[in-house]
């Protein structure tokens, strides 16, 4: 029995790492879509006195990542433990489209957040599950 030839997935861009070899992504849940991992740092706005909670805008920029898991857009987030950073699984059709919708979050807005690395993810384990 023949088998078909393989079919290699499209090299997605890797942001914000000059030295990085881009990186191949495997179909997701749509055809169209790829998975990323973003890295999000504390911005010159946050405030380390306060907890997350009662950062300004706290309730804007919940509403805001509601809305993109509600969406698929975030398949998962939250904060790395005793670091400044938080990460997130994200579905998306291109690295410009992640960059561009997170732009809009009120806490990238006011500085509070900054998005710092955007890098394709191919997962080998797990897939099928998120």
């Amino acid at each position: 029995m023949a088998r078909s030839p393989s079919r290699k997935p499209k090299p997605v861009a890797v942001e914000d790492h000059p030295a990085a070899a881009p990186i191949s992504i495997a179909a997701a849940a749509k055809p169209e879509s790829h998975l990323f991992a973003v890295t999000r740092s504390r911005g010159p706005a946050w405030d380390p006195a306060l907890p997350m909670e009662e950062q300004a805008d706290w309730d804007a920029h919940a509403a805001f990542m509601d809305q993109l898991e509600r969406e698929g857009f975030v398949v998962l987030a939250g904060p790395l433990e005793d670091t400044p950073y938080v990460m997130l699984a994200v579905r998306a059709e291109s690295l410009q489209k992640v960059r561009a919708k997170l732009s809009e979050d009120p806490w990238e807005v006011a500085r509070l957040i900054e998005t710092t690395r955007i890098v394709g993810w191919t997962l080998r384990l797990g897939a099928g599950r998120i």
